[in-house]
């Protein structure tokens, strides 16, 4: 793998990162338009405290994923770069996909409850956690010349 596949490759997971964020800015501008900006208190029954507890579960598996992704990467040291890069794309893309399904969840708990606050209280951290979690292309190199 060349330097210019490196940095193509960059490219694409940076914009596999973007879509991300902005499907989970457009879960809450779609909230927000049809529930007319309507936010309550949050009212506690089966529905909304299992989609609350299943998307923080999300939320942290898939921060904890990325975070340990220099170690989960350091185990398999024998394969080649091309190999290492697309098994840290995978993990990149999975720790983003359980973040940004903990934004889902508060889509439909908020659809459910005609109430915004179910997003917010599940958008905002999914938002921070993929903010938090920029791809890092770094690691591979500290892995590689390691």
């Amino acid at each position: 793998m060349n330097k210019e596949e490196v940095l193509l490759k960059n490219k694409v997971i940076n914009v596999i990162w973007s879509a991300f964020i902005v499907a989970t800015l457009v879960y809450g501008f779609v909230i927000f338009y049809l529930n007319q900006g309507n936010i309550d208190g949050i009212n506690f029954n089966t529905i909304t405290l299992t989609l609350l507890v299943f998307g923080f579960s999300n939320l942290i598996i898939g921060y904890t994923i990325n975070q340990k992704m220099p170690s989960l990467l350091k185990k398999n040291t024998n394969l080649d770069l091309e190999t290492l890069y697309s098994k840290f794309m995978t993990l990149n893309i999975i720790s983003w996909a359980l973040i940004e399904s903990a934004a889902a969840l508060g889509l439909a708990c908020s659809f459910i409850e005609k109430n915004g606050i179910y997003f917010l209280t599940l958008g905002i951290p999914a938002l921070i956690c993929l903010f938090l979690t920029k791809p890092r292309p770094e690691i591979l190199k500290r892995i590689v010349l390691s």
